[in-house]
């Protein structure tokens, strides 16, 4: 992706006039090109640093057993890793039908939810998965700060939340608003940060990795 590209990605999807469904319809057309995976291999490293920090926090013989939400699934290029390096039980989550219908020609996840993260939604059981992680959708127009409670709801208690993200955006108070609800939650005894990073993350965008346990 050159510079051309990227910034008329960045025009479209990082609008927080967009609604949900015409966010999800852009990356239904971005999978149906088949650029998707070239682009952001070359260009994002989130996917791959999301990888790396999961694989840090199990020892290989549990592997197989933990079961992992991958919130903001797309094509699948954190599960890639992850199952090259012996996770199993992993559950992708997207609002694009276009991104999970990639992903499932990969077959790399037990399951498939096309739907958006709100308590709407998704409706599932509380303390479902050990970890969920969420690489490069805590994006203006994408995923709203207030997410992170259902984060921390369907994770078990002891269980781990990996998030990377861009660490500023040009959208006013967006970076700002997942900071301080971060912080808040950890304040009030929701979750505690055992891990942060920051990284290259695309041309001269800095990203930062957290790493936070569930209490």
């Amino acid at each position: 992706m050159n510079d051309k590209e990227y910034i008329n990605h960045e025009t479209h999807l990082f609008n927080k006039n967009l609604s949900l469904e015409q966010v999800a319809d852009y990356y239904d057309r971005w999978a149906e090109n088949g650029r998707y995976d070239e682009e952001i291999k070359n260009t994002l490293k989130a996917p791959e640093i999301t990888a790396k920090t999961t694989i840090t926090l199990y020892d290989p013989s549990v592997r197989p057993s933990i079961e992992i939400l991958d919130i903001g699934a797309g094509t699948g290029l954190v599960a890639e890793m992850l199952r090259k390096s012996g996770f199993q039980k992993i559950d992708a989550l997207d609002p694009s039908m276009g991104m999970l219908e990639k992903a499932k020609e990969k077959n790399l996840y037990r399951k498939y939810f096309c739907e958006f993260l709100t308590k709407e939604t998704f409706q599932y059981a509380n303390g479902l998965y050990d970890c969920i992680v969420c690489s490069g959708s805590f994006c203006p127009g994408h995923i709203p700060a207030e997410a992170l409670h259902e984060f921390i709801r369907l994770t078990k208690k002891g269980g781990h939340v990996v998030i990377a993200m861009r660490d500023e955006w040009e959208a006013p108070g967006y970076s700002d608003s997942i900071k301080t609800l971060m912080r808040q939650l950890e304040d009030v005894g929701k979750w505690l940060k055992t891990h942060e990073e920051q990284y290259n993350h695309y041309f001269d965008k800095a990203g930062v990795v957290s790493v936070f346990q569930v209490a």
